[in-house]
């Protein structure tokens, strides 16, 4: 039986956490698309060479995030690897989020 004054944190479920990854994935993936539309109206490149720039590169990004957490799972430090996992995830979901804005900007443009 635990005394009355001693407070138990709440458990973080898998569900709160994985709307947490979507709400940041989302939150920074318009960033990234923004970010691509203003690099790709100041240069005059083509929008669609700016979205799969930031395909390859968050690609890579959450390449590197998930062989971290598979290195940290490895050495049982699984806060660490759950953290990199979420990070692999961001990364991924702005990818994602790239291919599709640029196939979009594809069939927009007529191409």
């Amino acid at each position: 039986m635990t005394p009355a004054h001693e407070r138990v944190e709440p458990t973080i479920t898998l569900r709160e956490t994985l709307c947490r990854v979507a709400l940041e994935g989302l939150a920074r993936a318009v960033l990234v698309l923004v970010a691509c539309m203003i690099m790709s109206a100041a240069t005059g490149y083509d929008l669609r060479l700016s979205f799969q720039a930031a395909v390859l590169a968050f690609s890579l990004l959450g390449a590197i995030a998930l062989e971290r957490g598979l290195k940290a799972e490895r050495s049982r430090t699984y806060a660490q690897a759950a953290n990199f996992y979420a990070v692999a995830l961001t990364n991924y979901f702005i990818c994602y989020a790239s291919i599709v804005a640029g196939d979009l900007a594809g069939t927009l443009g007529g191409h």
